[in-house]
């Protein structure tokens, strides 16, 4: 009862959160509720580490459950206004909920809310409930618009291949970019050769490389090497790390947060002595690599 009053209080007000509590406590949905917010509290703890097709098949046999659970409660019940009443404010809970997963894992959920799209209708009548009432006030194709706002793709989208090439990080040697992505793959900083290369090579279209995500700051101090010794120059923006940004996932997939290398770079810098050891594999990693 604790997470779900907790939850009620952060999302609504004054006399509409009383109103809602009551209304919930006369059909005896609270404890079902506090326990679906119990597992949405814990996917979200572990969300980070776990990719998403081994989370959302838990969180969505969990849904089912949840819904069905939901269904029962209310299937003696006589229609009536208070039913319905109910029944939206399910929904718009229900909607809470998965706003809270969008704002932890934009990227993620725009692909879930893609199979969402085409999985609800049958789930819905599995469990018999009205698909057309839930996507009245849940509607999936408005979640997808807000999604891509988010997570920034509904702007890539509009730019051109051409001008999203001109924003990138530019390699001044093929050669010897070639021998860079060996020793990073032996060293097991990045999971593919051919991603690195495409990422940096001008001639290429750059690509996504998977970047081990216990090695970061080696990532941040190595583009930062690269780019104070001429190795590397950005094309559109002076902000190279924000480009890497654009084009670094962790082996799970998973982006990397925002001006994160960036943080990593200035705490190397500033704080030279803690970092003595990762500066000098980096250093004796790039020693033999000359610009043109």
């Amino acid at each position: 009862m604790k997470l779900l009053l907790n939850f009620i209080d952060n999302h609504y007000i004054g006399s509409e959160r009383t109103e809602l509590i009551s209304l919930l406590d006369s059909f005896k949905l609270t404890s079902i509720l506090d326990n679906v917010l119990s597992f949405h509290q814990n996917t979200l703890k572990v969300g980070t580490a776990l990719s998403t097709d081994k989370v959302m098949p838990i969180a969505t046999d969990y849904a089912q459950m949840a819904l069905t659970a939901i269904k029962l409660k209310l299937s003696n019940e006589e229609s009536s206004d208070k039913l319905i009443e109910v029944r939206k404010a399910l929904i718009q809970l229900g909607l809470r909920l998965y706003v809270s997963f969008i704002r932890q894992f934009p990227d993620e959920m725009l692909e879930i809310t893609s199979a969402l799209k085409n999985s609800l209708p049958g789930i819905c009548q599995s469990i018999g409930f009205d698909y057309g009432e839930i996507n009245q006030h849940f509607n999936i194709e408005q979640l997808e618009v807000v999604i891509k706002q988010i997570s920034g793709e509904a702007y890539a989208d509009m730019r051109p291949i051409s001008k999203r090439r001109s924003t990138r990080l530019e390699w001044r040697s093929e050669a010897q970019l070639d021998f860079l992505a060996h020793e990073l793959k032996m060293k097991n900083w990045i999971k593919k050769k051919s991603e690195w290369i495409s990422f940096l090579d001008a001639k290429r279209v750059p690509s996504i490389f998977h970047w081990n995500e216990k090695k970061k700051s080696e990532l941040a101090y190595l583009l930062y090497a690269l780019y104070t010794g001429g190795f590397i120059k950005p094309t559109g923006t002076k902000g190279y790390f924000a480009i890497a940004e654009v084009y670094a996932r962790d082996y799970s997939g998973k982006k990397f947060a925002k001006r994160s290398l960036t943080k990593l770079s200035s705490k190397i810098n500033t704080k030279m002595e803690e970092h003595i050891d990762l500066k000098k594999i980096v250093n004796d990693l790039i020693r033999h690599v000359k610009p043109k």
